[in-house]
């Protein structure tokens, strides 16, 4: 499989937004549903604002980093990506801590993560990376269950 850098997915994306705006100009497609045409709006005003979008995508990336780290040092596994959520397998010290039940002690707590039933998914946790404050608290519920 062929790497791909960011500059080349900004670059494709920039590609795509010039299409959209000249179709846009020419009346747009009026076979598009209503969420298209919002959503094209959406990514277009984010590759305009490229300092936006690189320092969100900074953050997100800084944050992914440091909360994979505290998970794994709780023993879970975490599996690498690039994107803004982590997927990772409770440790197996965690006896008793299944992906399902640490899902629904937290739902209990108002943290709210994704558990699926899928047999490849279904002994893990995808956790939305959100704010520095966020992960912490998501960390600092999670500790005491795995501890």
């Amino acid at each position: 499989m062929e790497e791909r850098s960011n500059d080349d997915d900004f670059a494709s994306y920039r590609k795509d937004a010039r299409q959209c705006e000249r179709r846009d100009a020419l009346g747009g497609n009026k076979s598009d549903p209503p969420e298209s045409a919002i959503a094209r709006h959406l990514a277009l005003a984010a590759l305009r604002d490229q300092s936006y979008m690189q320092e969100t995508t900074g953050r997100i990336k800084r944050t992914r980093a440091v909360f994979s780290k505290q998970l794994e040092s709780l023993g879970f596994s975490v599996v690498p990506a690039q994107t803004n959520f982590i997927l990772c397998q409770p440790p197996a010290k965690a006896e008793g801590q299944s992906a399902r039940e640490l899902y629904e002690k937290l739902m209990e707590q108002g943290i709210y993560v994704r558990y699926d039933q899928l047999p490849r998914l279904a002994d893990m946790l995808r956790i939305t990376v959100g704010t520095e404050a966020e992960m912490e608290e998501v960390y600092a519920a999670l500790s005491p269950m795995i501890e």
